[in-house]
């Protein structure tokens, strides 16, 4: 099964994880009936949690903090995650983090310790194996494939 990552492209500069929330969103002004108050809703507190993981994302967040965010459970949390963006809100936060990494290691001079660490990874062979797992490459070969 594929998460939207690897399914979506976002035009300019609309950040991912509100990209595919657009076309819900999009579907329920033009009519309403499409989707039910409950859905709306919880696309809403979705989008809410997606602008707190975008803006405290090197933060030591937990699933509650995310969860607090969108006034919803833990548990209510990872199924509107689900439900919506096909992932867990950890494998977001992570991928977001990775995302984050890519741009650092192709425009910073910092080593790889110090994009993990600022990206929110509390630990450096957590943020390589992260990497690896998701693009195939450890981050000092994408850095190299980059340059």
């Amino acid at each position: 099964m594929q998460t939207y990552w690897q399914n979506t492209t976002a035009p300019g500069n609309i950040d991912r994880g509100l990209y595919i929330i657009l076309p819900y969103v999009t579907k329920a002004l033009f009519n309403p009936l499409l989707l039910i108050k409950k859905d709306i809703e919880r696309q809403e507190r979705v989008q809410v949690m997606l602008v707190y993981i975008h803006t405290y994302y090197a933060d030591d967040l937990s699933l509650k903090d995310i969860a607090d965010a969108g006034t919803m459970s833990i548990a209510q949390c990872n199924r509107c995650f689900n439900k919506i963006l096909n992932v867990t809100p950890y494998e977001y936060l992570i991928q977001y983090r990775l995302q984050k990494a890519t741009n650092l290691l192709k425009n910073a001079t910092l080593n790889v310790t110090e994009i993990s660490e600022i990206v929110g990874f509390n630990n450096v062979t957590h943020f390589i194996q992260a990497f690896k797992k998701v693009y195939g490459i450890s981050p000092k070969k994408y850095r190299m494939m980059e340059d």
